[in-house]
């Protein structure tokens, strides 16, 4: 069920960003994007992301909570998705708090 729900708010949330956008637009300044340079980018992101959650694992393991370490990567990757499809910054939080 969980996966349904998943799919279909991915498909939703396509759906808006495809009627709002220039699709022309997009291809053409795609078409310019510097492959090397974005690839660098996301590492970067990730690394942040991996970092960030190996803080909150040293700091959660202090009142002994046993999640493992993947629990927080998860968490982080979930956290930075929702904040960068989400109109507002609530969105990663209200997700780290579920």
């Amino acid at each position: 069920m969980k996966i349904v729900l998943n799919f279909s708010l991915s498909i939703l949330l396509l759906y808006i960003i495809f009627r709002v956008i220039n699709v022309t637009t997009l291809l053409n300044i795609l078409s310019e994007i510097k492959y090397p340079y974005l690839l660098l980018a996301i590492v970067f992101q990730l690394f942040s992301t991996l970092v960030a959650s190996c803080r909150w694992y040293m700091i959660m393991k202090l009142p002994q909570f046993k999640e493992p370490h993947q629990f927080f990567i998860k968490s982080y990757l979930k956290d930075t998705f929702f904040n960068q499809v989400c109109p507002s910054s609530i969105g990663g939080d209200a997700v780290r708090v579920h």
